[in-house]
């Protein structure tokens, strides 16, 4: 991290002197990230500590798994740290990142193996991609692009195909957006869905009426159908004779009866028996 200057910085008091000098814990999966935390500690505590105070800070938070593998280097900085010579900071500095540090085809196993999308922005899988590149790999070129959109869902990929992108913090800019308005539209469905739909003013309102009449009509028609076909079973109490033989006499195929079974009195032919006289 850059120096800051000593006129820049305000002295602070004892207690807040302390506390920005206490170290966070260390962060196994990102020491890289962890040594810019603390270097910003170092930055904000004043008078500035030296280089041996640094060290001895750094050493009494470092993992002991880890400090027992770096012990050789550790004790050659605790010498030029307790002499005041040398910069036993940067030298125990490269020994843990050297130890802790992630080979590069490691570290590009892991952004293969990266699952996809899912439910988070697509930003935060930019990030998390980024985070698996080994130090100083190129982050704005087409084959990382092309590792970020093959774990955007289809139709993310086509927009973002047919787009030219100078970095990829605009390729994820451009990819929330999109994200964005898809994730709205669910919603915005389900609150027109969930309106009182007004018939009156329905399109289709004229058309539902129509088959409704058609239908009641077509229902009164059948009723009336079945009227004389009903009646026509009756005895005429004139003549005593069935619907059917006042009707076509000697041509009826059938005959009736009234409500109590009395059969009809034509005495006559019909289509049923011939010429001869009518069978009951």
């Amino acid at each position: 991290m850059p120096a800051v200057p000593a006129a820049a910085v305000e002295p602070l008091p004892a207690a807040v002197h302390a506390a920005v000098t206490v170290l966070p814990p260390f962060l196994p999966d990102d020491p890289t990230m962890w040594f810019d935390l603390i270097e910003a500690r170092f930055a904000c505590a004043y008078p500035h500590p030296n280089n041996g105070t640094k060290f001895f800070l750094l050493l009494n938070t470092l993992p002991p798994d880890i400090a027992t593998n770096c012990r050789d280097v550790m004790r050659n900085c605790t010498e030029h740290a307790t002499a005041r010579t040398g910069n036993p900071y940067e030298a125990m500095k490269n020994a843990v990142l050297q130890f802790t540090t992630k080979p590069k085809w490691s570290c590009y196993m892991d952004l293969h193996n990266l699952p996809p999308q899912g439910d988070i922005k697509p930003s935060l899988l930019m990030a998390k991609l980024t985070n698996c590149l080994p130090p100083g790999a190129n982050k704005d070129c087409d084959l990382f692009y092309s590792f970020f959109m093959f774990r955007m869902p289809q139709y993310l990929r086509e927009i973002l195909a047919a787009t030219e992108f100078t970095c990829s913090r605009d390729m994820a800019a451009a990819a929330d957006r999109i994200w964005d308005l898809r994730q709205s539209a669910p919603t915005v469905a389900a609150a027109a869905l969930s309106q009182p739909r007004d018939r009156s003013s329905s399109p289709h309102r004229g058309r539902e009426d129509r088959r409704n009449n058609g239908r009641r009509q077509q229902g009164n028609r059948r009723g009336r159908s079945q009227t004389p076909h009903h009646q026509a079973k009756f005895i005429n109490p004139d003549n005593g004779i069935c619907y059917f033989h006042n009707k076509f006499r000697n041509q009826a195929f059938t005959c009736g009866k009234d409500n109590y079974g009395n059969p009809c009195q034509w005495n006559g032919p019909d289509a049923r028996s011939g010429n001869g006289a009518s069978s009951r």
